[in-house]
């Protein structure tokens, strides 16, 4: 059986299309003072090791996007891999569950 290659990643799928209102709002987003204030070093890892910056993009797509409640978010995530690329997760593999925001939101605070 021969499996077929895919012509483009996800990735460049997502640079050739136009820009969504997360896309635009995450680019122009610098979190360094925001780290640097909260004391939070960046070479290590947040909750169950992931991205600071992945895990407040998440947090800032729910506003965005409008996203009720954690729980959604959490769902959005698993089945929205645009989403999940946008928000600097990987295209495979786990994502942040419903705790997990909430230690990072804890911490944060």
């Amino acid at each position: 059986m021969n499996r077929q290659t895919t012509l483009f990643t996800l990735e460049q799928i997502i640079e050739i299309q136009p820009l969504t209102k997360l896309q635009a709002v995450l680019t122009f987003i610098d979190y360094s003072i925001m780290l640097e204030t909260f004391k939070i070093d960046v070479s290590k890892r947040g909750p169950k090791g992931f991205a600071y910056t992945s895990l407040l993009n998440a947090l800032l797509a729910m506003q965005i996007d409008q996203i009720p409640t954690i729980k959604a978010l959490v769902k959005r995530l698993k089945t929205d891999p645009v989403l999940r690329v946008t928000c600097g997760f990987d295209t495979i593999g786990k994502t942040p569950s419903a705790s997990t925001f909430s230690r990072f939101y804890r911490k944060a605070l």
